[in-house]
This record gives C-alpha cells, structure tokens and sequence, in this order.
C-alpha cells in the first residue's frame, strides 16, 4: 500500500494528506444539501477520477514489470 500512496503523491501530490499519510478525495458540508453542480461534488468527483486513473496506470506499470521478470 506504501508503494501505491508513493506512487500517487508522484502523480497527483494533492491527492494525499500529508498529516494523516492518506488518500484525500474531498469532503461534504453535513449542514446544507449536496448537489452534483456544488463545488464540494464537482472537486469530489474529479479527485475520484484521477485516482481511478492514477491507479489504472499504476496497475499497469506492475503487470508489466511482473511480466517482463517470467
């Protein structure tokens, strides 16, 4: 997992919390209704995006440094 939260600070470094050494993706006012056109979702959303993306490539650079080593 280590290897994983390196790989994305590299990537995309806003998406890690330095205090806590974890994946950041946003956080929800519980004092008001969410909607998909606030900036809470629309911030939210994106961050969900590119970690997806950051992981798929991720996944993919390991694969195929595991293939590579048969």
């Amino acid at each position: 997992m280590q290897e994983v939260l390196e790989y994305v600070r590299k990537k995309m470094p806003s998406l890690v919390d330095e205090k806590n050494g974890r994946i950041h993706l946003g956080e929800f006012r519980t004092d008001r209704l969410l909607y998909v056109t606030s900036e809470e979702f629309i911030d939210f959303f994106e961050h969900v995006i590119c970690y997806v993306l950051i992981l798929e490539e991720f996944r993919k650079m390991k694969n195929g440094k595991d293939v590579q080593r048969e």
